[in-house]
């Protein structure tokens, strides 16, 4: 998330930057090596399904242990919850965010 904050911007509401998480999942298949502006060389060489540098030690990859099924398995749920999510958001329809959220879930106090 701090990733599409920091490359799109925090403009939006919270509903449209928790779609436009989703949907960079979906769409980057979460292949792009993510790094900082933080990182600084000497930078590590991955060959791991998923990378995203650690800010704070480049020489990190704090996802070295998702495998390339799970790297798979996210990917094709951000892609059904984005879907979920845009639907529920064009149609302004609690009903719909609870089947992302669980029952429980509250959209107003």
């Amino acid at each position: 998330m701090a990733h599409v904050l920091a490359t799109q911007g925090k403009a939006g509401s919270v509903e449209q930057r928790f779609r436009n998480f989703l949907l960079y999942i979906a769409q980057s298949g979460l292949k792009d090596q993510i790094s900082f502006p933080e990182n600084t060389a000497p930078f590590g060489s991955f060959s791991d399904p998923v990378v995203i540098l650690d800010p704070v030690y480049s020489l990190n990859n704090v996802t070295s242990r998702i495998s390339e099924a799970e790297r798979k398995e996210i990917v094709a749920a951000a892609q059904e919850a984005w879907e979920t999510a845009n639907f529920a958001s064009a149609e302004n329809d609690n009903g719909v965010w609870k089947e992302l959220f669980g029952p429980g879930f509250k959209v107003e106090d």
